[in-house]
């Protein structure tokens, strides 16, 4: 962690609208943009703000959809090139503004933890079904035998939007982080399993799925959407191995165990996987742990609990947040005040999870060596009574 002062923080960049007003798709704010399908993606707002709301709205031609994507971002006015992205995925209610402005009305966020916070809006309309958010829009309609092509995936705007937003703010990220609730915890683990093919690049530095309400359990011997079977080259064996590598952590609410909450899928499939939501976490997180023994891969995953937390979209980000972007405080200083964004999160997923791999082997090692030392002593002491 770095001990550098308020005062000895780089300036924050200016923003300029010249920038936004010099992209020859977006010189009226009004004006609903011509493009080809060749066109590449390109983001759109009537004003950038810094300290304050702003709406970018998303154009990715490659998609064909006819409406752009709304992002409500909030830029801390200490930002620079180098702050970090996390972007935060709403639930079934489709209430991305409502959560939007709950986060940062708490000033929690991103003032204090200094990052570039960036709450999408999956619209009902755009995306009506559970097919198309939940499911990321892989399938049509959850249809195994209607894969879609990659540029029509819901999955796709979010890493199309980030390499828009990196080229526009000047960004010099390696990429960014994820946080999904309840549906947006579908949304998300699920982007990091289809994220995992290796003809795929992933900007994913972290991704936090919380209380989800069932999940694609990481096997290939059940059917997607409750596991990662039969989807043909969408999704295999080798992306599998990749998936249990991952950055990704399961957070789960101590007190989400209410079997039978409105929004609790109550299916068999989805039953299996335990009663309530914490049961459900628990069995997604063990079971890949399980995967990755069996296949011999470094297991990527973290499991962490919350305490007195249910099925809390606010608290779970709250703390997540806590988890991603730890900050120092100055005394008489509420705000972020040095950079404490660890260098070690942008490194490559191989290199931090053989970090990992020979960390654990190490510990076995003294573990080991432990034992022996015990037994040996042991047998001093009962030599020593003859």
């Amino acid at each position: 962690m770095s001990d550098v002062s308020h005062q000895d923080h780089k300036a924050p960049m200016p923003l300029t609208d010249n920038r936004h007003e010099l992209s020859p798709k977006a010189r009226t704010s009004n004006s609903k943009p011509v493009f080809a399908e060749g066109d590449p993606p390109f983001i759109k707002a009537r004003q950038i703000n810094v300290g304050s709301e702003t709406e970018f709205y998303f154009y990715d031609p490659a998609s064909q959809r006819q409406e752009p994507l709304k992002v409500f971002a909030f830029i801390p006015e200490a930002w620079n090139e180098e702050t970090p992205v996390l972007f935060v995925m709403h639930g079934v209610n489709r209430d991305a503004k409502e959560m939007f402005h709950k986060l940062v009305d708490k000033r929690l966020l991103p003032h204090k933890h200094h990052f570039i916070l960036l709450v999408p809006y999956f619209s009902q309309e755009q995306f009506p079904t559970r097919a198309e958010y939940n499911c990321g829009g892989v399938f049509a309609q959850e249809d195994l035998n209607k894969p879609r092509d990659r540029k029509f995936w819901s999955f796709t705007a979010i890493e199309n939007f980030f390499i828009a937003l990196r080229a526009e703010l000047k960004l010099t990220v390696p990429g960014y982080h994820i946080f999904g609730h309840s549906a947006g915890a579908q949304f998300v683990h699920r982007l990091v399993a289809f994220s995992a093919s290796k003809n795929n690049k992933s900007h994913i530095i972290k991704a936090v799925a919380a209380n989800a309400g069932f999940y694609s359990m990481p096997s290939l011997d059940m059917k997607f959407p409750y596991g990662l079977g039969r989807c043909g080259q969408l999704f295999t064996e080798d992306d599998l191995r990749t998936f249990l590598e991952a950055p990704l952590l399961v957070l789960l609410g101590e007190e989400d165990i209410d079997p039978n909450h409105k929004h609790l899928p109550m299916g068999k499939l989805a039953a299996k996987q335990g009663k309530h939501r914490f049961e459900r976490g628990q069995s997604f997180f063990q079971t890949g742990l399980q995967a990755a023994e069996h296949y011999g891969v470094c297991f990527g995953w973290q499991l962490h609990t919350i305490p007195g937390v249910a099925h809390e979209g606010v608290k779970m980000c709250e703390n997540a947040i806590k988890i991603l972007f730890p900050r120092i405080n100055v005394p008489g200083d509420d705000a972020w005040s040095g950079s404490d964004y660890d260098s070690a999160t942008q490194l490559s997923a191989r290199q931090r999870h053989k970090q990992s791999f020979l960390m654990r082997v190490a510990k076995k090692r003294e573990r080991a060596v432990g034992k022996e030392n015990c037994h040996t002593e042991g047998s001093l002491k009962d030599m020593s009574k003859l």
